[in-house]
């Protein structure tokens, strides 16, 4: 069976001004006028003024305590293998700072049973948020 090479070459003609209609357009477009105005312009940056610094409140925790911080990684590198957990450093940590966060959970057994509200203590690094324990304040 013969195939019609006119229909084939029409087909590709039609290909190629479609393709040529999208492309065309955006070429010629060019960057935009805001982009030759701005050509000999120097780059201005605003100017801001510092902000004060805030007066820093001093909490005292009541329950501060020394955690290790632990990672946990893979022995090989491709991520095979046994998982080894490391110390790679301390930091201190507190509960009596943070408000309390109500969360809500069964109350029965095997997590059925109605939904009952739970307090749950967050704890938060103290180093980074200025409050110190309470055997450091007494000690000044």
């Amino acid at each position: 069976m013969k195939t019609n090479i006119r229909y084939s070459k029409l087909l590709a003609g039609v290909a190629l001004a479609l393709g040529t209609g999208l492309v065309v357009p955006a070429a010629i477009a060019g960057p935009g006028p805001g982009y030759w105005r701005n050509q000999g312009a120097a780059p201005t940056t605003p100017v801001v003024a510092p902000m004060p610094p805030s007066p820093r409140t001093e909490v005292v925790c009541t329950d501060a305590r020394v955690v290790s911080v632990t990672e946990t990684k893979f022995v090989q590198a491709n991520g095979r293998g046994p998982m080894r957990t490391a110390e790679v450093g301390r930091k201190m940590v507190c509960t009596s700072c943070d408000v309390p966060l109500v969360v809500m959970k069964p109350s029965g057994h095997n997590a059925r049973g109605a939904m009952a509200p739970v307090a749950i203590r967050g704890t938060h690094d103290c180093a980074m948020n200025g409050c110190m324990p309470a055997r450091m304040a007494n000690a000044d």
